[in-house]
């Protein structure tokens, strides 16, 4: 049996395959992340759209006549523009607000383009199907040399604070002033002279953000700022 677009069952066989297979291929970089929509999701995700592409545009024959034939409009564009539209409750559910930052906003543009290289393989577009996969997994992997050069200019300063009773204060604006990320540990000891000392230790991960810290030099309730080899 053959429809109006000409798909016969391999055919629709091969789009769905290959649309599935395209958001594992996406699916797996996320899972090997440690993040909870992983391969399964991805690839049922772009299953889902390749079968309402493929619906679009073979599911549909008996409705195709002249306008003047029959009172029936029937757009199958619309299916597929819903894909993108109904993407959106899963993306919801993958972002997580933590504190004063965000997670999974990369999870959730990956289910979207999942979704849309699904959506395309179920059409027939193997070219925008395949690249879209290619090029969505090339930028997930770049985040990992992305990391080893942020890692290549992390260090750890110390801020020693003045007074033991100033420590709270010291710690609360070096969590103001930097990123949400980031470590800040309080290391108490007695000095020689059995008086309480209190260093302050915080991974910076950008020059900016050491030069705000030892910005706190100046502050009275501060000792001083030195790099650390923690």
């Amino acid at each position: 049996m053959v429809d109006a677009a000409h798909l016969d069952w391999p055919t629709i066989v091969l789009r769905l395959a290959v649309g599935a297979g395209l958001g594992l291929l996406i699916g797996v970089e996320r899972e090997i992340d440690g993040h909870e929509a992983g391969a399964r999701t991805h690839a049922l995700l772009a299953l889902g759209a390749a079968l309402l592409g493929a619906i679009s545009v073979g599911a549909f024959d008996e409705f195709a006549a002249r306008r003047a034939s029959t009172n029936i409009q029937v757009d199958v564009t619309r299916v597929a523009s819903y894909v993108a539209a109904g993407i959106g409750f899963l993306g919801a559910g993958a972002i997580i607000k933590r504190g004063s930052g965000i997670k999974g906003l990369t999870t959730a543009a990956s289910l979207w383009v999942a979704a849309a290289v699904g959506l395309a393989a179920g059409l027939g577009f193997w070219v925008g199907a395949i690249a879209g996969a290619v090029l969505a997994l090339a930028a997930l992997l770049a985040d990992h040399p992305m990391q080893w050069l942020r890692m290549r200019y992390e260090s750890w300063l110390v801020v020693s604070v003045a007074d033991e009773a100033a420590t709270g204060d010291v710690v609360e604006s070096l969590v103001h002033d930097l990123p949400p990320s980031t470590p800040v540990k309080v290391e108490r000891f007695d000095g020689p002279d059995d008086v309480p000392h209190v260093d302050v230790h915080v991974k910076v991960r950008a020059p900016e953000h050491r030069a705000i810290v030892f910005g706190y030099a100046a502050r009275r309730d501060v000792r001083a700022v030195v790099p650390s080899d923690h």
